[in-house]
């Protein structure tokens, strides 16, 4: 599903914008529909679409032992003040995250100067 959506954005923004995506996984997982796509959609939606410069989104999928290790990074312009955590967005994806994974998963999200981060641990091993 990342990889449908992935090309379908590639299309959109051509050259405009670097695209990276790493996965590896050991075995197959079940994870709640659509919570890593919304990450990705939001790096698009806050990031690319707004930045008109060097825009780039890069997403590292790691799956070992049970073990899911998501990241997206992505370019964000310089004046864009919200730092993530407090958009509707992030906010229901944590509120999912709480009901699905409850003390089973780690959400950091940060920005640095113009590149905004997600970083999400998810322990499937028990789901």
């Amino acid at each position: 599903m990342i990889e449908n959506y992935l090309e379908l954005e590639k299309l959109r923004y051509d050259e405009r914008l670097q695209i990276s995506f790493e996965y590896v996984t050991d075995n197959q997982a079940a994870i709640a529909p659509l919570i890593l796509l919304s990450f990705i959609e939001n790096a698009f939606k806050h990031g690319a679409s707004e930045d008109a410069g060097n825009s780039f989104i890069t997403i590292t999928l790691h799956m070992r032992n049970g073990h899911l290790s998501f990241t997206v990074n992505n370019s964000c312009i310089e004046e864009d003040t919200e730092t993530g955590g407090s958009g509707i967005g992030l906010g229901n994806i944590t509120r999912q995250l709480e009901l699905i994974y409850p003390s089973r998963y780690e959400l950091i999200v940060k920005r640095v100067e113009n590149t905004f981060e997600v970083q999400l641990e998810i322990d499937l091993e028990n789901t």
